[in-house]
């Protein structure tokens, strides 16, 4: 089984309704450890830290996609 990552952007504006404040966009790209994938959260939050206003947070879950 792997990890597979989904990344969550939220924006903080005073002008956006609170529906659309946040996004949530699965990465596909399978990960070996739960530590391999929230290292890669770590790393693209970093990557983007000058957006004072972008907050990102992921969440790791594990698949078996030869079991569906």
């Amino acid at each position: 089984m792997k990890f597979y990552l989904v990344i969550i952007f939220c924006v903080q504006s005073l002008n956006s309704p609170l529906d659309q404040s946040c996004v949530l966009e699965p990465i596909y790209e399978p990960y070996e450890t739960v530590s391999d994938c929230l290292a890669y959260v770590d790393n693209f939050r970093y990557s983007l830290r000058n957006n004072k206003d972008l907050y990102i947070s992921g969440f790791c879950t594990q698949k078996d996609y030869n079991a569906i």
